[in-house]
């Protein structure tokens, strides 16, 4: 039997799967080189994007307006002593903000809502012709510019977007 992979795996706009592959040291990461596939083939954009780790799935929000992938370190806010905890999390753009979901190697899950210009660094937009309009997009709550927004993902198309 073999192991289910661990990372995150984009599906692209010409029906291609793309998986993340360990890290080389002096070269691209593999995210870096899916962003540049796309930009230079200028049509190629990602479909859909899943994080799988321990076990579990988590497929980020379908239809975006572009995706991120990215890895992020967490201190304790109760024991500076102890070793920041590393974190690695994917999620869908809509219009400014950015909707995500972070694990640990723990199996630690959380989600979150930010700025999209906090996340430019990590973001792959599908060509400006394929996104939707402002006005095709559904209205997102109130608080989302807090960062603490509450989502109802069957708006954006799907009855759970996050999958075992």
């Amino acid at each position: 039997m073999t192991d289910k992979h661990q990372g995150w795996v984009a599906s692209m706009s010409d029906g291609t799967t793309v998986f993340q592959t360990p890290d080389v040291d002096g070269e691209m990461t593999s995210w870096q080189k899916l962003r540049h596939r796309c930009i230079d083939d200028g049509d190629l954009h990602i479909t859909q994007l899943q994080l799988q780790t321990g076990g579990e799935t988590h497929t980020a929000i379908p239809n975006a307006d572009g995706y991120v992938a990215f890895y992020e370190a967490k201190a304790s806010y109760t024991n500076p002593h102890l070793p920041q905890k590393i974190y690695q999390g994917v999620g869908a753009v809509f219009g400014d903000f950015v909707f995500f979901t972070l694990t640990n190697h723990q199996g630690t899950w959380s989600s979150d809502v930010r700025p999209l210009a906090s996340m430019l660094a990590h973001c792959q937009l599908k060509p400006a012709g394929a996104r939707r309009r402002q006005d095709e997009r559904p209205a997102l709550p109130a608080n989302a510019k807090s960062g603490l927004a509450v989502i109802d993902a069957t708006e954006y198309g799907v009855d759970d977007y996050n999958t075992s």
